[in-house]
């Protein structure tokens, strides 16, 4: 007698091998460059500090370093996840900084955010994350040096369709062929140039 779950044995496996063949990794992967840490004084005469990496903002409400990226948007997005990450223990004075700032909350893997923007009429994928954990073995904060992104596709339909325009823009200005001068003026109004002037 052949047993009932059996089947389902194989839709789940199934199932499973699809999912993670629809789920696609972007390419090359992805570096932090940390630097030391960003100090600026205050209007008070007080010192301020913040952690610091290329391609990063300071989040205003919890100071927290945030990094942005983007990539090329084919296909809408379900979701996005990391892979492959690699981190490493943050410096004392990297871990003084962030003591300064007060309790932090910090998943064991950071969250990414992401949206299709366009440039120029092309889509793009924008990313963004705290590239921060907490150690989920002992506690400890590390910093996010590489990562691969692991884009999952919604199914739906891809960004740019084959019958889809982008629109396309000049090689050059119509401006960077002929004589121009740049010219002050004293009051504003109307003002005529004539050829002599020139």
């Amino acid at each position: 007698m052949m047993s009932v779950t059996r089947p389902l044995y194989k839709v789940f496996a199934l199932l499973t091998v699809l999912y993670s063949l629809l789920a696609l990794k972007s390419g090359a992967q992805e570096t932090i460059r940390w630097m030391e840490p960003y100090r600026q004084q205050m209007p008070d005469e007080t010192i301020q500090s913040w952690l610091n990496c290329e391609q990063c903002y300071n989040d205003v409400a919890t100071s927290l370093p945030v990094y942005t990226f983007s990539l090329p948007a084919e296909f809408n997005v379900k979701s996005v996840s990391l892979a492959d990450a690699r981190y490493q223990a943050l410096s004392l004075q990297e871990l003084q900084v962030l003591k300064g700032h007060g309790e932090v909350f910090l998943p064991g893997v950071p969250e990414v955010s992401f949206q299709v923007v366009y440039d120029r009429g092309k889509p793009l994928l924008s990313l963004s994350l705290i590239p921060l954990r907490r150690n989920p073995v002992d506690g400890a904060i590390e910093k996010l040096i590489s990562f691969d992104v692991v884009l999952q596709p919604d199914g739906q339909r891809a960004l740019l369709e084959d019958n889809q325009q982008v629109q396309e823009y000049a090689a050059e200005s119509v401006l960077s062929k002929g004589e121009w001068f740049r010219v002050s003026v004293n009051k504003s109004g109307l003002q005529q140039l004539t050829y002599d002037e020139l």
